[in-house]
């Protein structure tokens, strides 16, 4: 494959084209907008991508994470980030998606509602990058720490770790329940997906057919340990600790980092597998051992003690399990359902998760593996994008001369963390 990263007017070509693909696709939302009624009066927004016309709360995270690498003005970020805090629940609770109105998706009592709680390490990026200022800091922690307490209050399982759901985890087709259970274990013990947790009438015509298509996926979440929800609630600890830093509050920060170092002892008492070297969901039958990237959370959250970590790392560095020709798919090679080709999140690349596990192997010292990784995968979102001329929601793990399907067309929200952020972040 050609080496773009050696090819600095190509990067600068190709940052410049994914510019322009985000303003006309924000350009349309902003077109959008003019023509609806509004439920609670939003702010402009960087555009999610593809057909999208809400917004999502994870997808808007990532956003910042490239934003922060444009020129000041261009994006309006810390409106787009606003729009959640607007639009967010009496009780502070923000939900997963919303409609361009306003309107939340889901029903707040069902952890389909839920999504990975990265407001707090979104906003403090964009601190540490000059894109905003300590005021805002003070103004947005109050609300990010209402967030994280009642994702605890929802959320929390009895020995101290999360459950969720395959929808609301943000990987939305990954397969991580187990390969035996029936119909009836499924249901029991879970929360079925029913009509009243929706609760705007889009939500209906929107996702009813893939809900039904999958309906036993969106059982399996009261039942289990998520792996990657509990270390993103302690990873949200360290960015409210940090936060809480900045602002003069001592005990609120020790109290934050006492409950990330609780949860990481908890993890790694529940989901470390010592014969595998791997972190798992797990159930009331034991792990699950299904082997998916939600659990290199472990590594960005700072949760896996330095010999675990090693362990994790040498998976992902193994063509048998995530070190494909472009790495990292989402699920590994492996498991009986990965779909490099016509998989969602079962084989598929993704910018997000991808730029996760690159920053957590840079906490752990793995440089030199991070840069290769980091390099691959622009070029092959580079080979792409010199073919189509379009920014891709992912990519497949084993080439990048053709068009995947479910993937989608113009797809900044987070597509544009290759050909923006990388090459800045790695100093191409």
């Amino acid at each position: 494959m050609k080496d773009y990263t050696k090819d600095k007017e190509f990067i600068k070509k190709f940052e410049a084209g994914t510019i322009d693909i985000a303003k006309m696709k924000m350009a349309e939302v902003e077109e959008g907008r003019k023509t609806i009624q509004m439920v609670i009066e939003t702010g402009p927004r960087i555009s999610t991508g593809g057909g999208f016309s809400g917004f999502f709360l994870w997808d808007t995270a990532f956003c910042c994470l490239w934003v922060r690498h444009t020129p000041d003005g261009v994006f309006p970020i810390h409106s787009s980030l606003d729009n959640f805090y607007k639009v967010s629940e009496k009780t502070g609770f923000i939900n997963r998606e919303y409609t361009a109105e306003g309107e939340p998706y889901w029903g707040e009592d069902h952890p389909i509602s839920f999504a990975p709680p990265l407001l707090a390490w979104a906003e403090l990026e964009l601190y540490k990058s000059g894109k905003s200022d300590l005021e805002r800091i003070k103004r947005v922690f109050p609300r990010l720490l209402k967030h994280h307490v009642l994702c605890k209050q929802r959320f929390q399982l009895p020995n101290g770790l999360y459950f969720g759901d395959g929808l609301g985890s943000g990987m939305d087709d990954i397969s991580r329940w187990p390969t035996n259970y029936t119909e009836e274990q499924y249901a029991a013990g879970g929360i079925p997906l029913e009509e009243k947790h929706m609760t705007c009438k889009k939500a209906l015509g929107s996702w009813e057919c893939w809900l039904k298509g999958c309906a036993k996926r969106y059982y399996w979440n009261k039942q289990a340990v998520w792996i990657d929800f509990s270390c993103q609630m302690a990873f949200d600890a360290l960015n409210l600790a940090e936060m809480a830093d900045l602002l003069g509050e001592q005990d609120k920060a020790t109290e934050l980092r006492a409950e990330h170092a609780e949860l990481a002892e908890k993890i790694n008492q529940h989901c470390w597998n010592e014969e595998a070297g791997w972190y798992f969901d797990t159930c009331a039958d034991g792990h699950i051992l299904r082997y998916h990237l939600a659990s290199a959370w472990a590594l960005i959250a700072e949760i896996a003690p330095p010999e675990r970590a090693k362990r994790v790392i040498d998976k992902l560095k193994d063509p048998e399990y995530f070190n494909r020709p472009i790495p990292f798919p989402a699920l590994a090679k492996v498991d009986p359902e990965y779909e490099p080709e016509t998989g969602y999140w079962r084989g598929a690349v993704w910018p997000s998760t991808n730029y996760m596990v690159i920053h957590g192997l840079l906490k752990y010292g793995e440089k030199e593996f991070a840069e290769d990784v980091a390099r691959r995968y622009y070029n092959a979102y580079a080979a792409l994008w010199e073919i189509t001329g379009s920014v891709w929601e992912n990519i497949s793990c084993e080439q990048c001369d053709h068009i995947k399907p479910w993937s989608g067309e113009n797809f900044c929200g987070w597509g544009a963390i290759a050909p923006i952020a990388l090459p800045k972040e790695f100093g191409w």
